[in-house]
């Protein structure tokens, strides 16, 4: 059934197309899932994902991203935000939040968490890790790094930075701080605290190439220039705690401030691949 044709039958029935007809029509089309429905929708019309063809909607509607588009649907509705249009689209699907949709999805999927798809997804892309995909994403969106995308997010969210969006996610979730629901994950993915399972996904980036690699260029060359960590964050225009974070290894910066650290330490690396061979 084409496209027009879809819309057509949804017009004809008069009712608004909720996740019980959703789940209707894609059967009827031969679908597992929507998500399937929406990939071939994209596939037909030219694009490798959804998620470009999204890109590629807002961009001929007049909208800087799919985000920002989305938002302004929201706007529409009634809603405040994207999120809270995607809280309410949840628990019209019977979930008490659009977190614990994801991971009814997720499970579906046959994964144990959500981190777990994320890094499945990532490297079936080419990347070497969810955070890799990130970077990348952010940077084809016009940013710098993900960070500052996520600052934009929370701006055109209404908030004025992006601690202050993640208190009213969690708060949004039912949890009285973003701490305490970073606590509930922690507990929910089999640590006693969140201070537990940090230390845990430190030790296994320690034990990476790259990690251990950047950590030991950092320290080698400090050495030789008799420099230290200060003067290093300095140089580099960031905090004296991430420049700590990537001599222990349990942090890699972005592109650019990869870029900045081997320009401050006189090497001739060009990106952390060049480092690890």
């Amino acid at each position: 059934m084409p496209k027009g044709a879809l819309n057509a039958k949804l017009k004809e029935r008069k009712v608004l197309p909720n996740y019980e007809l959703q789940k209707q029509l894609v059967k009827e089309r031969g679908f597992k899932s929507f998500y399937e429905y929406q990939k071939e929708l994209a596939r037909e019309k030219g694009f490798e994902s959804y998620g470009d063809y999204l890109e590629n909607l807002a961009r001929r509607r007049g909208f800087k991203s799919s985000y920002e588009y989305q938002m302004h649907l929201a706007k529409k509705k009634g809603f405040k935000s994207f999120v809270d249009y995607q809280e309410h689209w949840a628990r019209q699907k019977g979930f008490s939040s659009y977190y614990e949709y994801q991971k009814h999805l997720i499970r579906k999927k046959g994964f144990k968490s959500a981190n777990e798809y994320y890094e499945y997804r990532a490297r079936k892309k080419g990347f070497k890790s969810y955070k890799e995909s990130l970077e990348h994403w952010a940077r084809q969106k016009g940013f710098k790094s993900y960070y500052e995308y996520q600052k934009s997010l929370a701006r055109q969210n209404g908030f004025k930075t992006h601690g202050e969006y993640q208190e009213h996610l969690a708060r949004q979730r039912g949890f009285l701080s973003s701490y305490e629901y970073r606590e509930h994950l922690a507990r929910r993915n089999g640590f006693e605290s969140y201070r537990r399972q940090r230390e845990h996904l430190d030790e296994k980036k320690q034990k990476r190439p790259e990690n251990r690699g950047l950590s030991s260029l950092i320290s080698k060359r400090l050495k030789e220039l008799g420099k230290n960590q200060s003067w290093l964050a300095r140089e580099m225009d960031v905090t004296r705690q991430a420049v700590s974070l990537y001599a222990k290894g349990t942090a890699i910066p972005c592109d650019e401030l990869l870029g900045r650290l081997y320009s401050a330490l006189g090497v001739s690396y060009k990106t952390i691949d060049d480092l690890v061979k």
